[in-house]
């Protein structure tokens, strides 16, 4: 057990074991019929005197005793102290709505939480106490209590809810009164399960306690509930009071038994906690299950482990299934976890060690494996790969002829350090060693003593440096260029490219310059800029890396013509005519003088067409050809003749003439394995779809369109072939209503793949393997023959062998001949024959040694 059950002697006629007993309540004012505390418990212990030795009544009159009574007195909040002008209206406290606000705005801004508590409930001995507390009250001439439905079922929940945080407040930090609007008094207690499981038990201890006869004796409570709860070791009690006339509940509509409760809980209290409990140490190969158990502050229960999903940190050393079940694989420790399945944020771990001497053994044996490089900023970076069982692992460095010295200690899961207090310039010796135990501790492996690396110097270390660049454009259209000053920088220079175009320098600046102006720009175009920073002055010397991506588009000025001429787009069409020309228009610029038509093919360049008047926005190309798609484009001049600066212009705008006749496409086809043929074509002019055709090779059948596909498209792979089974493919070109004749004779056949085929030299031979090739998705050609040839020879067969054979050994050829090989596979059909597959025609190489 994590926490052994707290104990409580109390006199009672049984001398049963009082756990903890403790009473709540609203308002409750003492009855005037009652005594002081003093002489109620004087009178009570009287009462029993004739029960007790004299061992008992001495020790009933120790102090230690008192102090024990005394902490079993209610402690109230201040806001629900009895409001003496409110007695009129009973169950009405002052303060009572500001605490339950205030209780559920604190409920609000927690995770809750649930955990199954498995409680026996005991209604038997509930409704015994009901007739317990009866017997007190008519005694004194109060009026008996009923046992309340609502009460009754709030009293077992409470009960149950003492399993996970024994107190008033329930788990979920909202006060006991929460459980149920009637509740206005509450008394609780708990003891072990064989020694305090009566309710004659736990009412004689109430009784002895002022505050817990208090609200058993209270005149204006009309109805109770009691909860009788046993979980695990420990019977849970609960009283329950309300002043509202009950719903009765009869013992007869009761039955004790097991029940499962889904209680609701934050983790709001440090009274109360969730805990892994694990034996700690394990042989290898010991399979034992963990528990998941609550300390409520007085008690330990215990939750079934479905309740949630357990993972091992390290499962190489430990495993743990979903029931809770680990298993040492070996030495070394690895941390459990048991997180809710509910609520994955609440958890609970333990660590457990794995012993294994051997493994220790391995451990010390184990050598690091350790790299180092410096790093551009003069600091050096320590590498090295995992150790199994390591918990820590230690960092050394020295220089040659110098011994080691610990630079750091990490965790196991850290595979890396940087050194930064390596000198430019210097060479360094650095290990690894990793410890079995955290913090560097425990035995260690070994570790290698030539790992170097050389620092480099200032210099070198400048040179690795990427200047930091800004760009951004000023409201008079300038650029600033800003860069970050650079340590040893004794000059900087400045460049600027466009798009497409390389880097030139602009200015260079001194060492403390961080900025620069560029006033020499032009509004629409966009700007690239770099700085790179030198070691000496002038630009001169190493120069440090720079970036290439640092840019800035101007604004046009909408009143400056000529920047608008400039960064005007020309809007461009092109359609075909019936005369089987194509007119291309646009849309009239701005100052333009002149304009100038251009065009090109597909994958071409523009060229000119023709060049025409400010007032012309249409033009007509006469030499198109049917059948060919052209692009084309108008650019806009600032002078006749198209002469000065020009607009910008499309390149996407694209006519064709329908063509008027179509070539016969040439097929051929290639089997890819048994269920796949490729079928290609060329190109034709003009086209623009393909239709693929096949058939059956035999007679009655007719030509079926399998798919159409763009006029970029020259082949077509059909996977629905039938191994063995003749087909005729053909292919047709269309062009709008305009279609290709086809050819009606190219043959393709479905036959299993050609193997890859490997060779290898021996004195023996050459051995010749290959992959396997298929005969179906679930099946293997039934055989497969060998070919040799030599250069510029024929194949001939050097054997055959099984589908279940990848390899033979050709030993009849002679030594230091380079032969070449192939494999083909054969499927025997149903009439006997042989169905070949296609091969490497080229064949292998391969020459005996």
């Amino acid at each position: 057990m994590r926490k052994k059950v707290k104990q409580f002697l109390a006199i009672t006629i049984t001398a049963a074991m009082l756990l903890s007993g403790s009473s709540f309540v609203y308002g409750a004012e003492m009855e005037p019929e009652l005594q002081p505390e003093e002489e109620q418990t004087e009178t009570l212990l009287e009462e029993t005197g004739d029960l007790l030795s004299e061992e008992e009544e001495e020790w009933d009159t120790d102090t230690d005793r008192e102090e024990e009574a005394e902490e079993a007195e209610p402690v109230l909040p201040e806001e629900l102290q009895l409001n003496e002008e409110a007695t009129e209206t009973p169950g009405v406290y002052e303060g009572q709505e500001e605490y339950q606000a205030s209780a559920a705005e604190r409920a609000a801004q927690e995770e809750i939480m649930k955990v199954p508590v498995t409680g026996y409930r005991r209604y038997t001995e509930a409704f015994k106490v009901l007739e317990l507390v009866n017997k007190e009250r008519t005694s004194r001439g109060l009026s008996a209590l009923k046992m309340d439905k609502d009460l009754l079922d709030a009293g077992m929940l409470r009960a149950a809810e003492l399993g996970i945080y024994y107190s008033h407040t329930r788990p979920t930090g909202e006060g006991c009164y929460t459980a149920d609007p009637k509740i206005m008094g509450e008394n609780i207690a708990a003891g072990t399960a064989f020694f305090f499981s009566e309710a004659s038990d736990v009412m004689d201890l109430w009784m002895l306690s002022p505050g817990h006869k208090q609200n058993i004796l209270t005149e204006r409570y009309k109805s109770l509930g009691v909860g009788s709860v046993q979980i695990d070791e420990v019977t849970y009690w609960v009283q329950v009071f309300g002043t509202e006339n009950a719903e009765t509940a009869s013992s007869q509509d009761y039955t004790n038994g097991w029940k499962k409760t889904n209680i609701s809980f934050t983790e709001n209290d440090e009274d109360f906690s969730m805990f892994l409990e694990v034996n700690g140490s394990y042989d290898v190969g010991v399979t034992a299950p963990v528990r998941v158990g609550f300390d409520n502050s007085f008690s330990n229960i215990w939750i079934e482990n479905s309740s949630f999903n357990f993972t091992s940190e390290n499962p190489t050393v430990c495993t743990i299934n979903a029931n809770g079940e680990l298993t040492a694989k070996r030495g070394g420790r690895a941390k459990i976890t048991a997180a809710l399945k509910n609520y994955p944020q609440a958890s609970a771990s333990a660590t457990v060690t794995v012993d294994d001497p051997a493994g220790q053994t391995v451990f010390r044996n184990t050598t690091p494996q350790v790299s180092a490089k410096a790093n551009g900023d003069g600091s050096a970076l320590i590498s090295w790969k995992k150790v199994t069982n390591a918990y820590s692992y230690g960092i050394y460095r020295k220089e040659a002829g110098g011994s080691f010295q610990g630079l750091a200690t990490v965790g196991a899961n850290v595979t890396s350090y940087t050194d930064k207090t390596a000198k430019p310039g210097k060479t360094y010796y650095y290990t690894v060693k990793g410890f079995w135990d955290e913090n560097g501790q425990g035995i260690t492996t070994k570790y290698p003593t030539n790992v170097s690396v050389k620092i480099p110097t200032e210099e070198q270390q400048f040179a690795n440096l990427t200047t930091q660049v800004t760009a951004k454009v000023n409201e008079d259209r300038s650029v600033s260029v800003n860069w970050g000053k650079l340590n040893k920088a004794a000059s900087y220079r400045i460049y600027r490219k466009e798009a497409g175009g390389s880097f030139a320098g602009l200015a260079t600046v001194g060492a403390e310059a961080t900025t620069y102006r560029d006033t020499a720009v032009q509004g629409g175009k966009t700007y690239y800029y770099t700085v790179k920073g030198f070691w000496k002055e002038g630009a001169a010397g190493t120069a440090t890396k720079y970036p290439s991506n640092v840019n800035v588009t101007i604004p046009v000025d909408p009143n400056n013509p000529q920047e608008v001429f400039l960064n005007t787009v020309t809007k461009v069409s092109a359609s075909a005519n019936g005369d089987k020309t194509i007119t291309v228009s646009w849309d009239e610029v701005d100052n333009a003088a002149s304009y100038r038509i251009y065009r090109k093919e597909a994958g071409g360049s523009f060229a000119g067409l023709a060049t025409l008047g400010a007032d012309t926005t249409s033009y007509t190309d006469q030499t198109a050809k049917p059948g060919k798609t052209y692009y084309y484009t108008v650019k806009g001049f600032w002078e006749e003749n198209a002469q000065g600066i020009t607009t910008k212009y499309p390149s996407d705008v694209s006519a064709r003439i329908p063509a008027e006749f179509l070539e016969t496409p040439k097929v051929t086809v290639q089997s890819m394995n048994y269920c796949t043929i490729d079928v290609s074509w060329n190109s034709i002019e003009g086209a623009e779809t393909y239709v693929i055709y096949r058939k059956e090779a035999k007679a009655g059948t007719s030509f079926k369109s399998m798919a159409t596909v763009s006029e970029g498209t020259l082949k077509y792979r059909d996977s629905t072939a039938k191994l063995g089974v003749s087909y005729y493919y053909t292919v047709k070109a269309c062009a709008g209503d305009v279609t290709s004749d086809y050819v009606k004779n190219v043959k393709g056949t479905a036959v299993p793949s050609a193997p890859t085929v490997k060779t290898a030299g021996s004195t023996k031979g050459v051995t010749v393997t290959w992959t396997g090739s298929k005969a179906s998705a679930n099946s293997y050609a039934t055989g497969y023959r060998v070919f040799r040839k030599t250069a510029g020879g024929s194949w001939k067969t050097v054997g055959t062998v099984g589908k279940d054979t990848r390899s033979f050994t050709d030993t009849t050829g002679a030594k230091g001949t380079t032969y070449y090989y192939t494999v083909r596979a054969y499927v025997k059909q149903s009439d006997g024959s042989n169905l070949w597959g296609s091969y490497n025609t080229a064949g292998v190489a391969g020459t005996r040694k």
